[in-house]
This record gives C-alpha cells, structure tokens and sequence, in this order.
C-alpha cells in the first residue's frame, strides 16, 4: 500500500465532506423552502415533473425514487414523474409540458450549469402556471431575473464538477428527507 496516496485520499475526503456541509449550510433556507413547495403542492393533489439532463439523470432518478418511496420509511407513493432525456442530446421538454403538467404542478430542474433550454423550460413553466425548484450552479444574472418570488432556486458553487454533483446529490437527500419529516408529522 502506498501511505503517500492513502493520505491523499483521505485529505481529499475531508475537504469534499466540507464542501458539502457548507453548501447545505448555506442553502437550508432554500432546501427548506423546496421541501414545503413540494409538500403544499402535493398536498393540494398537484404533481412534480422532475427534469433533468443526461448528466444530472441520476440526481433525478434518485429523487423520484425517493418521492416514490419514502426516505425516512416506506410510505405512499407521492405523485412524481421523472421526465427522462430525449437520446439525442436535445431534451425538448417545452414541446410536451402542455399535455403533462397543470397550473400549481412543480418542475424540479436538476442542472449542472447553464445551458440553452434552462431559460426556456422556466419560462415554460411560468406560462403553464407550474412552481420551479431549480436545483444548479450559480446562475447568471439574466436567467435569475426570469426567475419570481415563488420559485426556489438552490444555487450551490463548488471547485469541480464532482464536488458540485456530490454536493447536488446531498441536496436531494436533504430535501427528501425534510419532506418526509414533514408528511410523517415528525416536524
């Protein structure tokens, strides 16, 4: 065994969990915001849409099962529905959100960085009337400005892209895990 790389290893270990407990430090506020979006949506019989790219899939994947399931203890199945990538790169999620989504249904969008349909899909959302919880690296001024005072933007930096998708990844956790607590009477 080589003593030099286990050392690195665990250094590198330490400084990821850090990062990571300081970005759901600093985002509780919104965190806790999402997890009450989804619960009064759901509890007013909406649905979430959850949206994401080919590189965030998983994230999204984890969060529907989790809303399918439970998190803190098998329960009912929530009404979620994971909207996968289109295989060619181009989601095109605009094109069917009007037989998909009614007005005070949430779109969680699960992105890495900006990218050409994000300012697309909010205002699409926006027209069909649906709540936004945008779960991203920091976004640039102009799409912040499409976003409104109900929507939940989680903005989470970090030094990398590994960093930002563990970071992402604990968010999700966090979220379902409130919303448990929260269905569950335990807060």
């Amino acid at each position: 065994m080589n003593p030099a790389l286990a050392q690195h290893i665990e250094e590198s270990t330490e400084a990821r969990l850090e990062h990571i407990r300081r970005s759901l430090h600093s985002t509780s506020y919104m965190l806790a915001r999402a997890a009450d979006t989804l619960l009064d949506s759901m509890m007013q019989g909406q649905r979430v849409a959850l949206c994401a790219r080919h590189e965030t899939l998983f994230l999204a994947q984890v969060a529907s099962g989790l809303l399918q399931r439970g998190m803190v203890q098998p329960r009912p199945s929530l009404p979620a529905m994971l909207l996968s990538p289109l295989p060619d790169e181009r989601t095109h999620y605009p094109q069917y959100f009007g037989s998909l989504a009614s007005p005070g249904d949430v779109l969680w969008i699960f992105a890495l960085n900006e990218h050409d349909e994000l300012g697309t899909l909010i205002d699409s959302a926006h027209e069909l009337g649906m709540k936004l919880i945008i779960l991203t690296a920091p976004l640039t001024n102009t799409l912040s400005q499409q976003l409104n005072e109900n929507d939940v933007l989680i903005q989470l930096a970090a030094p990398n892209p590994a960093s930002l998708l563990e970071s992402e990844l604990s968010a999700v956790h966090a979220v379902c895990d409130a919303l448990d607590h929260r269905l569950l009477g335990l807060i």
